[in-house]
């Protein structure tokens, strides 16, 4: 469900590109997939916080992996929490990505 995110940022080198997709299309699946859309709307911060951030500026190869690393933990543990969990741990999984976004930015 979430892991086409990941498999974006593969496919298109981890570039700054790649998370402007990521939050494009994750933002268009939040507005039409209310099911999911609190978890698209994470997604789609995450990618775009990284995109503010990095746009037009030199960013290291390790920047890079760390931006991916945490990124990918987001869509890992938003997946389990949406394939696996009731409602109560998928609000868990909200919350706690949620601040993890907020504390990177």
């Amino acid at each position: 469900m979430f892991e086409e995110f990941v498999q974006i940022l593969n496919d298109m080198g981890r570039s700054i590109h790649a998370y402007q997709r990521c939050a494009t299309q994750a933002y268009d699946k939040a507005g039409t997939d209310p099911d999911h859309a609190a978890a698209y709307l994470m997604i789609a911060m995450a990618a775009e916080s990284f995109v503010a951030r990095n746009e037009r500026m030199p960013i290291t190869a390790d920047d890079v992996q760390a931006a991916y690393e945490r990124f990918s933990g987001h869509v890992s543990r938003l997946q389990e929490a949406y394939e696996t969990s009731g409602t109560d741990a998928r609000m868990a999984a909200l919350n706690e990505t949620a601040t993890r976004i907020a504390a990177e930015r």
